[in-house]
């Protein structure tokens, strides 16, 4: 049975991580699909062969990180411009399952106040949003204001952000439950459906590393948005730079490759996909992302995490948890970061917890799973 999906998203970087696959999957199970996004996301879109509806947002002003433009974010999230956008591309999409980014409250509002079957997508964990985590601490001080665009849409408030999720049809978590802090209760609609991976991992050698098979081969990747980590991504070099490793560092379209002073054991690039990447890595030095995270692990590779905001202290814990790696301040020195980097090395615990997650990981189809749980709701 075909139906029509519409995507409401937005271009924070890691947030798309699972979307974008889960789109091209639906087309390809015969599905039309239909993205309501920021404009600078309509030509990916397009070429996933989906639809897309620009919403009434700006994009973000080059040079300058998320945390720069907190009021234009919030706007975006929780603003009434979105949720009239919203109810105005259900309706113009004819849209069976309206597919929502969880951190778009708004959106959300304008899916349940339709009436049509809706999902909240996570992007990151679960209960740390739900619970005590960094996102959830974030956003717990917005319920007024949350409740104030609901109660415009003709919703009742809600007393928790639990609440919210509870409102959906399904909430779709991408990645293991055993990734997740423990919680004493899932709610019934809640599907941890595992890693989404652009493709499963590989134990092929890529000849991007392969210049000193003697030597341990380090991926340092700190976000592909940019957190102003410049500074931080220079000391890590530095700390690399006397280590008997070999270090490829990628900046993606954050940074300039020119910026940083490199030694002959560290390269740096551009792009380069990381599960191309990994297969040969015994160590993934992080911002603790979760698509970083989550590929890493998925090819038993221990990380060191160096958090620099957002949801990723909570993800570096999770990592620690679960022994398959350490974490260190974004403020660490030259001499911390590169004890941190032996440490990880040198320890065969964090590469047996890494390797445990791996395991865990490969157990579950991400992309198979939440395109089944999203075809359920045609029915």
């Amino acid at each position: 049975m075909s139906g029509r999906f519409l995507f409401v998203t937005w271009d924070g970087g890691g947030n798309t991580a699972p979307v974008y696959p889960l789109i091209r999957r639906l087309i390809a199970r015969g599905h039309r699909v239909g993205v309501l996004g920021q404009s600078s996301q309509g030509n990916k879109v397009k070429q996933l062969g989906a639809e897309f509806y620009p919403l009434p947002a700006p994009d973000w002003t080059p040079g300058k990180a998320l945390e720069d433009e907190m009021d234009r974010v919030g706007e975006l999230l929780l603003g009434p411009a979105t949720a009239q956008a919203v109810l105005d591309a259900i309706e113009r999409t004819a849209a069976d399952v309206t597919v929502v980014d969880c951190l778009m409250i708004a959106a959300l509002a304008a899916a349940e106040r339709f009436g049509s079957p809706s999902v909240a997508l996570f992007h990151f964990l679960y209960e740390q949003f739900v619970g005590e985590g960094s996102i959830g601490r974030m956003f717990s001080p917005m319920l007024p204001l949350i409740n104030e665009v609901r109660n415009g849409l003709g919703l009742p408030g809600v007393e928790s952000l639990s609440a919210l999720f509870d409102l959906t049809n399904v909430v779709i978590v991408a990645c293991p439950p055993e990734f997740d802090a423990p919680m004493q209760a899932i709610p019934s609609n809640v599907r941890y459906i595992g890693a989404v991976l652009e493709k499963p991992p590989s134990r092929e050698h890529s000849p991007e590393l392969q210049r000193d098979e003697n030597l341990p081969q380090v991926l340092v990747s700190l976000s592909t948005t940019l957190q102003h980590q410049q500074e931080v991504l220079g000391r890590i070099a530095a700390a690399l730079a006397t280590l008997p490793v070999r270090a490829t560092i990628t900046v993606g379209p954050a940074l300039d490759p020119a910026v940083l002073v490199l030694a002959p054991n560290v390269t740096i690039k551009d792009y380069v996909p990381h599960a191309d990447l990994l297969p040969n890595c015994s160590l993934v030095v992080t911002h603790a992302g979760m698509g970083t995270v989550i590929n890493a692990l998925a090819h038993g590779v221990p990380l060191l995490c160096v958090p620099m905001g957002r949801e990723q202290p909570d993800n570096a814990a999770r990592v620690e948890a679960l022994g398959a790696g350490l974490a260190v301040s974004p403020d660490a020195t030259v001499e911390e970061i590169r004890a941190a980097i032996c440490q990880v090395l040198g320890t065969p615990s964090h590469r047996m917890g890494a390797l445990r997650m791996a395991e865990i990981i490969a157990r579950q189809d991400g992309l198979t799973e939440a395109a089944s749980e999203l075809e359920k709701l045609l029915r």
